[in-house]
């Protein structure tokens, strides 16, 4: 591919950045308005729209503020990074799982190692709970059926924090790992 082809399919995605940011900004608007009115369910399902609300909120206006950077060059924008504690976010993607999928006997839990309460990082949120909420997304597909268990653990070291997604589903075909 030419640099002049390159380029103009850059253009080409950042154009259709900037489109899917507008058209989700809408509905957004939509149903900020409607969530006043929901008072009569319950306020667990109150707070996942509410979440699920900003979350989408949030993907959008990533996108917009993505729209005229080249993706190749700029996958983390530094001014994105917050030190955040990590069992904050995985509490809220948990909770939000939990709710997303009570019609289902599929039963999520958090362990976390007594020294882990407190591990911090610098991170992109939105990010970071985009990419948990895919893992266990998939860990959900993975099952198969309507009950089974997903575990996040979440452990550190001195320099580490390691998160696990387990489930007990039917895992990965080998011929697929390869």
């Amino acid at each position: 591919m030419t640099n002049l082809e390159e380029s103009n399919e850059t253009i080409k995605l950042t154009e259709l950045c900037a489109q899917v940011a507008h058209d989700i900004k809408s509905p957004l608007t939509a149903l900020d308005l409607a969530i006043k009115d929901i008072s009569a369910l319950p306020e667990q399902k109150r707070i996942m729209i509410r979440n699920a609300i900003n979350r989408i909120r949030d993907i959008a206006n990533n996108l917009l503020s993505h729209q005229q950077k080249n993706p190749e060059l700029q996958m983390i924008n530094p001014s994105s990074l917050e030190a955040v504690l990590i069992i904050n976010q995985l509490d809220a993607i948990i909770s939000e799982k939990r709710t997303q999928y009570s019609k289902t006997q599929i039963k999520f839990n958090l362990s976390t190692d007594e020294n882990a309460y407190f591990a911090c990082s610098n991170i992109n949120s939105i990010e970071f709970k985009r990419m948990i909420s895919n893992l266990i997304n998939n860990a959900v597909e993975a099952i198969k059926h309507d009950h089974g268990q997903i575990i996040l653990n979440l452990k550190t070291s001195p320099s580490t924090i390691l998160i696990e997604i387990n489930d007990n589903g039917s895992g990965i075909r080998d011929h697929v790992k390869t």
